[in-house]
């Protein structure tokens, strides 16, 4: 019974915020995309979603920072796609990351050494997760921004 009533609570904490506050934790959000999303650069193997994720939260940025209405949108609506190709990623590469592969044949697969191995863990696998969870968080708070008509 409590629950519908802790969730109607938070999302008005969240809808109190006012624009200018949810467009602030936007802009943090979009940098943390970028700071994670460059260091998931350094991974050696499946680490080609962070340039694009990098690039379009660079976008955000502008978008925010210009408060430009048809590029807010356009960014709000891409997230919602990064958000699937995170999941997609993660079915695909996340398990093989894990397990040290390379890519190359399944049956002749090499085993990279331990420091490459764990850079692709951190940069690659941890990286993508911590984009994941950061891209989730902000899909909330531009859902609200969208839904309050702010993005015009």
């Amino acid at each position: 019974p409590d629950s519908p009533k802790r969730a109607d609570t938070m999302l008005q904490d969240v809808l109190d915020l006012g624009p200018a506050r949810l467009f602030g934790l936007a802009r943090l959000l979009l940098s943390v995309q970028v700071l994670v999303g460059m260091v998931g650069c350094l991974a050696f193997v499946y680490g080609t979603i962070h340039p694009g994720q990098v690039a379009c939260a660079l976008f955000g940025i502008v978008a925010v920072d210009l408060r430009h209405g048809p590029m807010l949108r356009t960014y709000a609506s891409l997230l919602v796609f990064l958000v699937a190709l995170d999941v997609t990623w993660h079915e695909f590469w996340a398990e093989r990351l894990m397990r040290n592969y390379t890519g190359v044949r399944e049956d002749a697969e090499m085993w990279w050494g331990v420091m490459v191995a764990n850079t692709n863990k951190i940069c690659g696998f941890a990286m993508e997760m911590a984009g994941a969870i950061t891209r989730g968080v902000s899909l909330l708070i531009w859902g609200v921004l969208w839904y309050g008509d702010h993005l015009s």
